[in-house]
């Protein structure tokens, strides 16, 4: 619940049947609850959680490349983190190509120190970015991942790559199945790239694009996954 003292009142004395909210904040999840007032005693409160639309300085532009070693200019990337395997943005691990020493999009479980992740502790994490998809476009996305985690027949320890409405909440919950268009397992610690199509039927709409790691609270190896090197791109079909 959110604490009373966060709370603003909008107003006390609604009498439509619908009100406004104004000099919201773009990009920004609002909880937004209300309640009749009847004569000596009101109604149970009907609580509701609202997204405002993100603005273009919110949205990553399309073609889109990230190496991650300028670390000055990562700031498009938001976190989620859910237990003691986080993700981070750092040089404990990475695939460069261009510098002598480079950075990468990792999960740590020592504030990016290492790679490494404890193995009996259930997390589950989010690093996401927001696009905006447009009609009649076609997308696709290419990095490079590095897992050594669970191998079968586990298989419990994995990043997911989805796409996730901005309507939803990324949480303690991994994205529903249908929000999923890529899973890695293991690359047995090897670098390797990966490219995945944007389902074809995809709604134009704005998005989370979300790499979601999980691992449960047994087995498992270090190092967790790693990534580097994305790439964001249409196609002409």
């Amino acid at each position: 619940d959110t604490p009373s003292s966060t709370w603003t009142t909008l107003s006390n004395n609604i009498t439509e049947q619908s009100y406004t909210l104004t000099n919201l904040n773009p990009y920004t999840r609002y909880q937004v609850k209300v309640w009749t007032v009847c004569g000596q005693t009101n109604s149970e409160e009907e609580q509701t959680e609202i997204v405002t639309l993100p603005t273009e300085e919110n949205l990553i532009p399309i073609p889109y490349s990230q190496d991650f070693d300028d670390l000055t200019s990562v700031s498009e990337w938001y976190f989620s983190n859910h237990g003691v395997n986080q993700w981070h943005i750092g040089t404990a691990v990475d695939n460069t190509t261009t510098e002598t020493d480079g950075s990468a999009l990792y999960i740590s479980n020592d504030n990016g120190a290492t790679n490494n992740y404890t193995n009996n502790s259930i997390s589950v994490s989010h690093a996401y970015t927001l696009i905006e998809t447009l009609e009649d476009s076609y997308y696709g996305i290419s990095f490079d991942v590095k897992l050594q985690g669970e191998t079968t027949p586990y298989e419990t320890d994995y990043l997911t790559i989805s796409l996730v409405p901005i309507t939803e909440s990324l949480s303690t919950n991994m994205p529903s199945s249908n929000r999923v268009i890529g899973k890695i397992l293991t690359t047995n610690n090897q670098w390797e790239r990966i490219t995945l199509p944007f389902p074809q039927d995809l709604e134009p709409s704005y998005y989370q694009l979300a790499f979601s790691w999980r691992n449960n609270e047994e087995n498992g190896q270090s190092p967790a996954v790693a990534v580097d090197n994305i790439n964001l791109y249409t196609t002409p079909c």
